[in-house]
């Protein structure tokens, strides 16, 4: 009887607990919920003035060459850096790039111009190099003031486009191949991102960047705050011209749009106030950033989205019409995540992406081992080959490795993927996973070969 009786003052306990945990629960959820919309009500009314402050009137959005990089935005840099450019502006622009990528006063005087008539700017100049072949140079600078100075630079601006196979090595090689004092290659990006493995190695660009040979520029940066200082009319070197100014304005105005980066740091004091004008609202808004700093919400973000969007590109590559076949397979008990591309004839053989540690590398398919005969005659050809990458010996699913730098973990990349971009992405991706596929067809192909 005490038993029973002890029995079921547990589950009254337990009934009471739980429709206390509920209330609790549901008040924390109508409490989140208040915080969030709040901070996205301060938010959209600080883009919303921002959009209102910004004039929509811009001579490059009415001609609507806003988005084209070769025909609007490397040619507005190439006169802008040139020292004796349209603007009459002497090398005011040039020398504040240079102050913004190079912190050196000595490094950075390697590549300022004593005499201005020795400095030469062109843009879309061909080369061809007898190691990778042929190219263009979105700008090139060259100086050589006989027996005093000499110095190269190469200026690559991607916005819209993708890197080209063995791109940045390619251009590097043929800066060294001029013989300068000092050269230097220059990677323009929206963000300042690390070049694509398929351009230039990671070990390869920190050895560049090591040596001051190559800098990672940002538009969002860089040149955002060469533009903001050259109107600063607070400065004792500024644009004197009001039609340069105007047009610089202009220019600013156009990136940030295409960028995104609005100036929201008025708005950033509003939403301190709000978060900290209660103990409650702090204390909720602690949890908030608690949980965004920890690992689980880092696994959860990563792991749902990317599971939704290698799906996705699953479907797109096996739509292709060259060929290409994928497979996403999903491996909970490692935490890993890879997607498979192969074709029909390659036996099992497929260049495997292990997702959350940015590797690709040759491999068998889900559910495929490689025998004594496969192992046999895939050591085999890694002795005889000059492949580079690493053996996964305690992994018989994996031949060889390597890192590569297009990384999906990018929370930038993975809130693409909301309904109304995810089509658009998963095809973009889809398209640059088979182009980095492609490069390793060959090798497959050698392997399938041999007796």
């Amino acid at each position: 009887m005490k038993l029973k009786q002890g029995w079921e003052d547990f589950i009254i306990f337990f009934e009471n607990y739980k429709s206390f945990s509920e209330q609790l629960i549901q008040k924390d959820l109508i409490n989140y919920s208040s915080i969030f919309q709040k901070v996205k009500t301060i938010t959209e009314d600080g883009l919303k003035e921002e959009e209102g402050l910004t004039s929509p009137y811009n001579i490059f959005n009415i001609l609507k060459i806003e988005k084209n990089e070769d025909e609007t935005h490397t040619p507005f840099l190439l006169d802008l850096f040139n020292i004796r450019g349209s603007h009459c502006q002497k090398d005011l622009f040039y020398r504040l790039l240079l102050e913004e990528i190079i912190t050196d006063k000595d490094e950075r005087s390697k590549f300022l111009p004593d005499n201005p008539r020795f400095f030469t700017i062109t843009g879309q100049k061909g080369i061809g190099d007898d190691t990778y072949g042929q190219g263009f140079l979105d700008v090139f600078i060259d100086y050589i003031d006989p027996g005093r100075k000499s110095f190269s630079i190469v200026i690559e601006n991607k916005i819209f486009h993708y890197d080209g196979n063995n791109q940045l090595n390619k251009y590097h090689s043929f800066l060294e191949s001029l013989y300068r004092d000092n050269i230097l290659l220059i990677y323009l990006t929206p963000d300042g991102k690390t070049p694509d493995s398929i351009s230039m190695k990671p070990e390869r660009v920190k050895e560049l960047q090591d040596k001051g040979q190559l800098k990672l520029v940002s538009y969002q940066k860089h040149i955002k705050s060469v533009l903001t200082k050259s109107v600063n009319t607070q400065k004792p070197d500024h644009v004197k011209s009001d039609k340069v100014k105007y047009t610089i304005l202009q220019y600013q105005t156009l990136i940030e749009n295409i960028l995104k980066i609005p100036n929201m740091e008025p708005y950033k004091e509003k939403l301190c106030e709000y978060l900290t004008n209660s103990v409650e609202n702090f204390n909720y808004s602690r949890q908030i950033v608690d949980l965004y700093e920890s690992g689980e919400f880092n696994g959860f973000i990563k792991m749902y989205y990317l599971k939704d969007l290698l799906r996705k590109i699953e479907s797109q590559i096996n739509q292709s019409s060259e060929g290409w076949k994928s497979q996403f397979k999903d491996y909970p008990e490692w935490d890993e995540i890879d997607l498979y591309i192969f074709k029909e004839d390659w036996n099992g053989l497929s260049i495997g992406w292990c997702v959350l540690s940015n590797e690709i590398g040759i491999c068998c398919q889900p559910d495929f081992k490689f025998n004594k005969e496969w192992r046999t005659r895939i050591n085999e050809y890694l002795r005889n080959s000059d492949s580079k990458g690493n053996m996964k010996e305690e992994n018989p699913s994996w031949l060889w490795w390597e890192n590569f730098n297009f990384n999906l973990n990018d929370y930038n990349i993975m809130f693409k993927i909301i309904p109304i971009n995810s089509e658009i992405t998963s095809k973009d991706i889809s398209n640059q996973l088979i182009r980095y596929s492609s490069m390793y067809e060959n090798q497959i192909k050698d392997l399938l070969k041999l007796k």
